[in-house]
């Protein structure tokens, strides 16, 4: 494949994948910790207000099997439970990257679509 072409789809594929990752790695606990502060003692409209958890982390725990989940945790908790890396963060991240990965291999597929192309991942 030709440098120029690869030179572009990393071009494309790095943003976009530095993008997913620093939308899913956000240290929300400030941001948690101020709801959950601003929230005590409100209603709306006659009703507690009920803190949600984000879109993508329940979509993520719903397609994630509980096995798999607790695997995670227990790898977590073998790596001493980085602060960095909290299990919610964790199970978001997995299938982000996976999608970043997606795009970029459809990127390579459909620069020459070939059955090398398909098994191998490169011309």
């Amino acid at each position: 494949m030709n440098i120029m072409v690869l030179s572009l789809i990393a071009l494309i594929v790095i943003p976009i994948s530095f993008l997913t990752w620093s939308l899913v790695s956000i240290d929300r606990r400030g941001l948690v910790a101020v709801q959950t502060n601003l929230g005590q003692g409100f209603t709306v409209n006659g009703n507690p207000v009920i803190q949600r958890t984000p879109a993508l982390l329940g979509a993520a725990k719903k397609l994630t099997p509980g096995g798999y989940l607790a695997k995670l945790d227990r790898w977590l908790s073998m790596a001493g439970r980085p602060a960095s890396m909290p299990l919610d963060r964790l199970i978001v991240a997995k299938p982000s990257l996976a999608l970043a990965g997606a795009m970029f291999g459809l990127l390579l597929f459909g620069n020459s679509p070939s059955p090398q192309t398909f098994a191998l991942g490169w011309r």
